[in-house]
């Protein structure tokens, strides 16, 4: 924490120094003598402190006001948002005050809190959770169980058991899932199939030993997607595509830049390459507009185990923006407490026209995608997107043919993938964060 890395500055640099009529004393050596140590504790409390407190007037930190704000608590750190009126800015140095107080604790207060709260919350769902008392023989089962993260449970179930149910016919991908229990969630073995005659071969659960000898069951989530994953590149529809027409059109996601400032369009390998070759750029490097101008020329890409993107350097003259999709304010990762929390997403796709909002399903799924030519290629790690159609209560993919490339911007307005492919319940995306490392690029 920036407050730690103040406060230690000043201990090591003004320890033992006198300056004006203000004397440090010893702030960096432990005393002999228990009340000069007491003493010299105290010392470095005040200054923690007051550390803290000036940096949270620095940023306005102001805890009585972020307490009110829970819910966003970033929309009321900083001296650019909305400034206190009346009674309030008399209320501002408590406030401050109050956070200082409470960031001198320390990073590792905090790291420790946080670890209690996840392993309390944890223990929760295994307390409520039939398996506990049904599925385990001694102590050391019950603790390698209760220990146990659900999704390294649900991972157990997919390492043992993937193979044989892929051999299944119908059945498209295997993969970590969460089932409902309650308020909480469990992990399971999730299958995606073609259709209802597939779910019917796939067993309800699966049983998994544990390293203490206890055997746990996985329970086995199925899930109808009605057809092959396909990537959503369209013949037909708005939005970027490269001069041969080989591969069809896809979706701006953003304008990035690299290090040297610049800028380029980003979208799907599969969108802004030129032929059928995945393991190269094509010659074909123009890249058009909805209208057919000329807007950039292809720069990088390429398709692995985990991503298919490319970048396309924008020409000179074009204008350039991210004001359609809502100037995301920077790109962060996607983890499994946003599957627990069903984070809201939104997507502006070039075929779709329009934002769609949709939830995180899953945040790390393998998928078989169908590429233009009818080859198939697993892109593993990815988002899972999708939402729930109001008349049928099943899943519903948030895009379509057209929409790759697409950016995927949660409810904070952060960026978090990029979309790559969809069938009829999902959509799927690959993490930015991946991306944006791989090719040194930003938002």
């Amino acid at each position: 924490m920036i407050n730690e890395r103040v406060a230690n500055f000043i201990k090591l640099q003004f320890s033992g120094k006198t300056i004006l009529t203000l004397s440090f004393g010893n702030l960096r050596e432990k005393e002999n003598e228990e009340s000069k140590e007491e003493d010299r504790s105290k010392r470095i409390l005040v200054l923690n402190i007051i550390c803290g407190t000036i940096i949270s007037l620095i940023i306005r930190a102001d805890l009585i006001v972020i307490l009110g704000h829970l819910d966003r608590p970033y929309e009321v750190i900083g001296w650019d948002k909305e400034l206190p009126k009346g009674f309030a800015w008399a209320l501002l140095p408590f406030g401050c005050i109050l956070t200082g107080c409470f960031i001198s604790l320390g990073s590792k207060f905090w790291h420790d809190l946080l670890d209690l709260l996840l392993y309390t919350k944890q223990l929760k769902g295994k307390l409520v959770d039939a398996r506990t008392y049904e599925q385990v023989n001694d102590i050391a089962q019950l603790q390698e169980f209760i220990n146990a993260p659900e999704y390294k449970l649900s991972q157990l179930g997919v390492d043992k058991y993937r193979d044989n149910i892929k051999a299944i016919p119908g059945v498209l991908s295997v993969g970590t899932g969460y089932l409902k229990n309650g308020t909480s969630q469990i992990g399971c073995v999730e299958v995606h199939v073609i259709d209802a005659v597939g779910a019917t071969h796939i067993p309800k659960e699966l049983s998994v030993q544990l390293s203490a000898g206890g055997t746990v069951k996985i329970p086995v989530k199925v899930v109808v997607t009605g057809k092959q994953a396909e990537t959503n590149s369209a013949d037909a529809g708005k939005g970027v595509y490269n001069r041969s027409g080989v591969l069809g059109r896809g979706t701006i996601g953003a304008i990035v830049k690299d290090i040297y400032g610049d800028h380029f369009v980003l979208s799907c390998y599969h969108v802004l390459n030129g032929d059928l070759n995945w393991t190269r750029l094509s010659d074909s490097t123009d890249i058009l507009d909805s209208n057919g101008a000329s807007i950039a020329q292809l720069y990088f890409g390429f398709r692995t185990a985990d991503m298919d993107v490319a970048i396309a350097k924008i020409n000179n003259g074009v204008n350039f923006s991210n004001q359609q999709i809502r100037n995301p304010a920077s790109i962060r990762s996607v983890y499994y407490d946003d599957v627990l929390r069903e984070t809201e997403v939104n997507i502006l796709g070039a075929k779709t026209g329009s934002i769609v909002n949709g939830f995180v399903y899953n945040d790390s799924w393998p998928a078989a995608l169908k590429y233009p030519g009818n080859s198939l290629w697993e892109l593993s790690d990815l988002i899972v997107l999708t939402r729930i159609d109001k008349t049928t209560n099943n899943y519903k993919t948030l895009t379509q043919g057209g929409d790759s490339g697409a950016l995927v911007v949660d409810n904070k307005n952060f960026a978090i993938g990029i979309i790559v492919g969809g069938d009829n319940a999902f959509s799927y995306a690959i993490k930015l964060d991946k991306v944006a490392k791989s090719m040194d690029i930003k938002l």
